[in-house]
């Protein structure tokens, strides 16, 4: 587990999620799928962390949970010294103001019916951050020329933004409450590739201006390079390596972490490179395989790696990994 250091905003220590699996005629839990099983990380003050992997590792639910939109099955986590998984009552709501979301979908994740100055003018006056209307369309409008749209926009309904302009009025319903920290769950996913450099540019841009906190959550390794100060890979559930940016560009250890950066493409057709080879399927998070999840597909793997379950464990300055290969 990584050791807290000085500045951490966000400490995660085991955290668990499980979703029961029903069945029968009286829906009993038949199973387990473990969604995210006994995780550790920390999240420093200032910094984005960079969490990927294939669909279905977990990378999403982990967010939801620090998020309080799950609840964990075991597991603690911290923010800025307070327990996360005990907060209640006003204890809750003074933490979902300093930690927002920014979701995958721009366009579910907004009110259809409203307009942007009712949909953020509604949180303003909740909060009790903008009384009146003219308090509110003041702030509506700085909130939108923050985020790179006009005055103009504030009257137009969802549906007739590009989903480039609809995540930027997502950014900007999360900035609406002065957040410390932003849950970025796979924000550009959904985007053209000339938008999401728009968009990741703009988040750089907002957290040097704000002094955010990022964690940014995406399964493209090319684009978390290029927001990212550490990075964590996720592979069924677990998270099976952490470092720096360049450090895991430049000297990835677990196979899974290599096997991913040798998928990304070379824009350069006079350039190629032995690819690791990763035979079959990513095997079921309700029966992951014994010992080292990985095993199953692992072209490293030796005797060792179906019987015992690795610990994931620091091998050099700030570089953690889960894998027999460096106990």
């Amino acid at each position: 587990m990584a050791p807290k250091s000085n500045g951490t905003m966000m400490q995660v220590q085991n955290l668990k999620k499980h979703f029961p699996i029903k069945g029968g005629i009286l829906s009993r839990t038949v199973g387990l799928v473990r969604a995210v099983d006994d995780i550790s990380f920390e999240i420093r003050q200032g910094e984005t962390l960079g969490l990927v992997g294939e669909s279905g590792c977990g990378k999403s639910t982990t967010g939801k949970v620090l998020m309080r939109l799950l609840e964990p099955t075991s597991g603690e986590a911290q923010f800025s010294g307070d327990s996360i998984f005990q907060l209640k009552g006003k204890q809750l709501y003074d933490y979902r103001k300093k930690v927002q979301m920014i979701y995958q979908d721009p366009f579910s994740s907004l009110q259809p019916r409203a307009t942007v100055e009712d949909m953020l003018g509604e949180i303003l006056k909740y909060h009790g951050l903008a009384r009146t209307r003219q308090e509110v369309r003041e702030r509506v409008i700085e909130l939108m020329e923050m985020v790179g749209l006009s005055d103009f926009h504030i009257g137009r309904y969802p549906h007739e933004f590009s989903g480039g302009q609809r995540q930027r009025i997502g950014i900007a319903r999360a900035l609406s409450l002065d957040p410390e920290m932003i849950i970025c769950d796979e924000p550009v996913s959904a985007l053209d590739v000339s938008i999401q450099s728009q968009i990741i540019n703009l988040l750089k841009r907002l957290q040097k201006k704000l002094n955010l906190t990022y964690l940014f959550i995406a399964h493209d390794l090319s684009v978390v390079k290029h927001i990212s100060d550490r990075i964590g890979v996720m592979y069924l559930g677990k998270l099976v390596e952490l470092t720096g940016e360049e450090e895991l560009f430049y000297n990835p250890l677990h196979p899974y972490t290599r096997s991913l950066l040798e998928a990304v493409p070379i824009p350069d057709p006079e350039r190629t490179r032995v690819k690791a080879v990763i035979k079959g399927d990513v095997p079921s998070a309700s029966k992951p395989p014994p010992g080292c999840v990985f095993h199953t597909r692992c072209p490293e793997k030796f005797d060792r790696c179906p019987q015992e379950k690795p610990q994931f464990h620091q091998v050099k300055d700030d570089h953690y990994v889960y894998c027999h290969l460096y106990e």
